[in-house]
């Protein structure tokens, strides 16, 4: 009986001594991150076929890595073709980075390669949209004309 208290006392010691109490690190209050400002309603201004379309830039899903903040964020209508995912950190300070997408299907269901930046002009009211789009890699087999171009698109922020 003594021996059996003795086991169960050392397992208990044992158990009391290898615990650890491990602190998980809270996030921190959310501070407003510059790329906030991107998001919102607007309306573009393509300079090269002289029309307008609305795009939206919208917040998917906030990250936290212990260090920063981060955000998964959703371009809709970009280039008035094109749903686009994109993830911004402070890495990519004061512009927006579309990134490259090369196979990305527009609302017609061809296919592309994108790349492109998002500027803002200096009183925060308007993106210059620099990008390129070509679907040299696709058009034979999708049965389409070639296409390629370098533009810069306009897009005021509606409140």
């Amino acid at each position: 009986m003594r021996l059996i208290f003795n086991v169960i006392c050392g397992f208990i010691l044992i158990g009391i001594i290898s615990f650890k109490n491990e602190i998980i690190p809270n996030e921190p209050p959310y501070i407003e991150q510059w790329w906030d400002e991107f998001y919102g309603n607007y309306t573009v201004f393509d300079t090269l076929n002289d029309v307008t379309y609305e795009m939206q830039i919208t917040q998917i899903e906030r990250f936290f890595d212990g260090k920063s903040f981060s955000d998964s964020i959703y371009v809709s209508n970009f280039v008035n073709r094109f749903n686009i995912k994109i993830l911004q950190t402070a890495v990519n300070a004061s512009n927006l980075h579309i990134g490259v997408h090369f196979g990305i299907t527009d609302s017609f269901g061809h296919n592309w390669a994108l790349s492109g930046t998002h500027y803002w002009n200096d009183s925060k009211d308007t993106l210059k949209l620099y990008y390129t789009l070509s679907n040299i890699a696709f058009y034979a087999e999708e049965g389409v004309p070639y296409y390629s171009v370098e533009s810069t698109d306009l897009a005021v922020k509606i409140e």
